[in-house]
């Protein structure tokens, strides 16, 4: 298990010597800007990583900041218990007037880690896009409603208010509106490199 003071987990994925081998995909996005997570933590008047009171180790991993002084983040918090290691990752709105709204990120299992590739704001929605032990989901919350997930694939890009992906070995790349994720009409390789929304391929 957990070795000395090494943290259990850091920036979403699991120490090597408690967990096996972390997350590592070639994937669509980007890392999260770690000056971001800062600020994120300022405002928040708590530090990026800190052990709360019931022993968890807390840690924001991504954040990105909205209208109106709206900050999303995600959370990772984690406890070596005595066969086996309590982990969970949260999709975190905090803002006026409802305070701080949560849902639990899906996962196969967040024990494999979280790995945030884009967090950002559509006007009063804000849009997470992650890897997982087995695949890549996009979610959307907002501060009036539950969060909403949906598997894509790794190899995803988006333009203006859309997204488009390919799945493994597809023949057409698929479209969401942003940032309701509704699935709108297919489009052709040909099609989807002349709007924008061609990703690379990695096959």
């Amino acid at each position: 298990m957990s070795h000395s003071n090494d943290p259990l987990f850091d920036a979403g994925r699991p120490n090597p010597a408690m967990a096996g081998i972390p997350l590592r995909f070639n994937s669509s996005g980007a890392e999260p800007d770690e000056s971001r997570i800062a600020e994120a933590a300022r405002i928040l008047a708590r530090p990026v990583k800190f052990v709360d009171a019931d022993g968890y180790e807390q840690e924001i991993i991504a954040a990105s900041f909205g209208p109106d002084g709206a900050i999303a983040y995600v959370a990772c918090a984690a406890k070596e218990l005595s066969e086996y290691v309590d982990v969970s990752f949260e999709f975190r709105l905090r803002g006026d007037p409802v305070g701080e709204v949560a849902s639990e990120i899906v996962s196969y299992n967040p024990y494999f880690g979280c790995d945030v590739r884009f967090l950002d704001w559509f006007g009063s929605t804000s849009v997470l896009i992650y890897r997982e032990k087995h695949d890549t989901y996009i979610a959307e919350c907002t501060m009036e409603g539950a969060a909403q997930y949906k598997p894509i694939s790794d190899y995803w890009i988006t333009n203006g208010d859309r997204l488009g992906f390919w799945k493994y070995k597809g023949t057409e790349v698929r479209i969401f509106a942003l940032p309701t994720l509704e699935e709108l009409a297919p489009m052709s390789e040909a099609q989807a490199v002349a709007a924008g929304l061609c990703p690379t391929k990695h096959w």
